[in-house]
């Protein structure tokens, strides 16, 4: 039987002897006293295909071992001015990798149609913001406040040290900015009675 949290509205394993007693919601964490569901929820309609409830705070999370190298560069454009959240190294050096092979191209281009470097600035323009929270997001994934990239205005030593900040292997497991990028999350135990 599934149960839902009242106030996240995750859902969750529960036992029919539950039903009335106070209850902790393995989501949010919030108590409340099980009801009886009055409409069911099938299982098959809140569970992802790596089981993870629709509901909960993982879910709106991508995990990055299933994507792929362009699939890490659209994530990007995708999170277009998100400073929250982690990014791993593979998201960041994909994204970096691609960002040059483009702008290669988008200069290439305007060589050839004389446009001299208009192209070229309009990209750098579109992905300034982008790049600027994945930095920031990659520096949350070694478990650094995101204004350590600040670090950059010192001439050449700060490029060097973000650069090796970058490198480094990020925490594995959730860390205080959220949860691990490749999906190692704890996995949610079945909820216990609290009365």
């Amino acid at each position: 039987m599934q149960g839902q949290c009242p106030k996240c509205k995750g859902i969750f394993g529960m036992q029919q002897e539950w039903i009335g007693r106070l209850i902790q919601c393995p989501h949010c964490g919030e108590q409340f006293i099980v009801q009886w569901p009055q409409n069911p929820i099938p299982m098959a309609q809140n569970v992802q295909d790596n089981g993870q409830p629709v509901n909960s705070p993982r879910a709106k999370d991508e995990d990055i071992s299933s994507v792929g190298a362009f699939g890490c560069y659209l994530k990007v454009l995708r999170h277009y001015a998100d400073f929250t959240g982690r990014a791993s190294r593979k998201e960041y050096w994909f994204f970096v990798l691609f960002n040059f092979i483009i702008a290669y191209c988008i200069g290439y281009i305007s060589g050839l149609l004389g446009l001299g470097n208009l192209l070229g600035h309009i990209y750098s323009l579109v992905v300034l913001l982008p790049g600027i929270a994945l930095a920031v997001r990659r520096l949350h994934d070694i478990n650094c406040s995101g204004w350590l990239f600040l670090i950059i205005l010192i001439p050449l030593i700060g490029a060097l040290l973000l650069i090796l900040d970058f490198v480094k292997k990020g925490t594995d497991g959730p860390n205080k900015y959220g949860n691990d990028p490749y999906g190692a999350v704890q996995p949610q135990p079945t909820v216990p009675p609290m009365s």
